[in-house]
Order: structure tokens, then C-alpha cells, then sequence
């Protein structure tokens, strides 16, 4: 129950799985063809810790399911990134990547962005303005800070480009946009801009 997330679906092992997420974990449904089923035997344990809120839509890249927390509502504590094995649900690994400052607080409703190719996630927090990009092994699923940079947005990220040459794209609200603001859509009531970047250096 209090299913918050999307679904994000894939074939691991010649199964076909779909992922969601809730208020606090990460849950697996196996399609037959005919009917889907919750995978009980794969129960990660919890994901949120306390004073963390909804996790965001599941990204799939190579044995791993990663996740975010911090959806909605916004929080005084910090997101954390996780990832979690497709074939071993007690294989899980956590980075707080966005740490907050005095008086922030962490709110990203939105989904971001995975790059098997480079084994390279993103990962933002509109409530604290900035942007990560994480370097994850595809043995272990371990992840670690390749870039930080300063960008408020709530809106899907985007990849685009060759594998050698991507590009994350994204949006970045004006600066003096608040959290109430941010909350109270639609409509928007502040202004963005588009920004590209580099994805491999920020």
C-alpha cells in the first residue's frame, strides 16, 4: 500500500520484473505474461531512515535498481542514493551525496538520470540547489561523488549525445525561488533556465 513512485520495468535474467517504491522501500512484481505477482523473495531491507520521505521512481542500469528518497513531502533531512542488487535483495549500498546548509530543506519530486555507458547516475535536490554526479561500480553497485554543482530545479533530467560526448540537460529556477514556491504547482510562480552540462565533469 502507499505506493508512491513509478514503475520502472526490465528483463533481468530472462524474467520481466517491475520496481516501484512507497514510503519507505523498494518492492519487485514479476510478469508471466498473463498476471503480475509481488517477487517476495526479493525484500530489500527499508530504504528511507528516519525524517526521509518518498522515494522517487526506481532507475535500472546493468544489476542494479537505484533509488532516491525525499520526493515529497520536503524534509530537514538530507536525500540519500541507493542501490540495491537485482539478483541479491541484501546487497544494498547508500551515499548522502547533497548535504544540507542551515536552514534548506531537501524536496525533489522529479526523476533523474542514469548512464550505463559510463556507469554514471545524477542526481539533484531542489530544495538545497544543487546537482551530483555519481560514479557507480557495475560489480558492486558502490557509488561515489564524480562532480557537485550549484542548480535548483524539480524537472526531469536528460541525456543526450554519444557515450563519449553526453550532455546532461536540466533546469535551474531563479534564486531567490522558495520552497513554498516549489511545492505549490502547478502553476509555477518563478522563472528557469535551461542548462546543459558535461556530464562526465559537471
Amino acid at each position: 500500500g502507499n505506493v508512491a513512485s513509478r514503475v520502472a520495468a526490465t528483463v533481468y535474467n530472462g524474467k520481466e520484473y517491475a520496481y516501484i517504491g512507497n514510503s519507505s522501500n523498494l518492492f519487485r512484481y514479476i510478469w508471466d505474461g498473463k498476471n503480475i505477482t509481488e517477487d517476495t523473495s526479493w525484500q530489500p531491507k527499508r530504504v528511507t531512515q528516519p525524517g526521509q520521505t518518498n522515494l522517487l521512481a526506481n532507475m535500472i542500469a546493468d544489476d542494479w535498481v537505484f533509488d532516491f528518497t525525499n520526493c515529497c513531502p520536503p524534509t530537514k533531512t538530507p536525500l540519500s542514493v541507493v542501490s540495491v542488487s537485482q539478483a541479491n535483495a541484501s546487497k544494498m549500498n547508500r551515499i548522502d551525496p547533497i548535504p544540507l546548509e542551515p536552514g534548506q530543506q531537501s524536496y525533489i519530486p522529479s526523476n533523474s538520470a542514469v548512464d550505463p555507458e559510463n556507469n554514471m547516475m545524477y542526481v539533484m535536490d531542489g530544495g538545497a540547489r544543487k546537482i551530483v554526479g555519481l560514479k557507480y561500480d557495475p560489480m558492486t553497485g558502490n557509488m561515489s561523488i564524480a562532480w557537485k554543482g550549484n542548480q535548483s530545479t524539480l524537472a526531469f533530467l536528460s541525456l543526450i549525445g554519444p557515450a563519449d560526448q553526453r550532455v546532461l540537460v536540466g533546469t535551474d529556477m531563479h534564486p531567490n525561488t522558495n520552497i513554498s514556491q516549489m511545492v505549490n504547482n502547478p502553476p509555477p510562480s518563478y522563472t528557469e533556465r535551461v542548462m546543459w552540462r558535461e556530464a562526465t565533469t559537471g
